[in-house]
């Protein structure tokens, strides 16, 4: 006869197949894509299959019998335990985190572009007090009050007339 088959448990590490726990499928497959085990627990169950149909037979154990021969199979199960994120999931959501930022600084107004930069001399918006550097002054910068501006006078040509003859 064969050796001796014992139920109980090993803990055995590795990943093992499967999604997140409470999650599977509820996610949409992403938990398969950021959530795996960090380890597993084998247990070992005994499944009735008939008699000649199995490979193993009960005696105080287990006995193995021959394939075909027995009662009963061996069904390993592994039971993952524990839950660690891939660090795909990691570099994406710091991926994500930086350009959230990167967005909200970049929202944020300029002071130096937006603000005043200099507090001009005259208010140009005030029609009182027009005195000519007031006017001189919101016609070059504003472009107001420039038909109040006074035009120099160009010289007049001289008044002689030449005739050649």
């Amino acid at each position: 006869r064969g050796g001796m088959v014992g139920g109980g448990g090993a803990v055995g590490g590795g990943a093992v197949g499967g999604g997140a726990a409470g999650c599977v499928g509820a996610c949409g497959g992403a938990e398969a894509m950021c959530v795996e085990p960090s380890g597993a627990v084998q247990s070992v169950q005994w499944q009735y299959v008939g008699p000649g149909c199995g490979s193993f037979e009960t005696t105080q154990s287990y006995d193995f019998v021959g394939y075909g021969a027995g009662s009963y199979e061996q069904q390993v199960i592994w039971v993952p335990v524990g839950w660690r994120c891939r660090p795909l999931c990691i570099g994406l959501t710091l991926l994500l985190a930086l350009l959230a930022l990167l967005v909200f600084f970049m929202s944020m107004p300029n002071p130096s572009t937006d603000g005043p930069t200099a507090v001009s001399p005259f208010d140009c918006s005030d029609t009182r007090n027009l005195t000519p550097e007031k006017i001189a002054y919101c016609c070059e910068e504003e472009g107001l009050f420039c038909d109040l501006t006074p035009r120099p006078v160009p010289p007049s040509l001289p008044k002689s007339c030449l005739i050649w003859g």
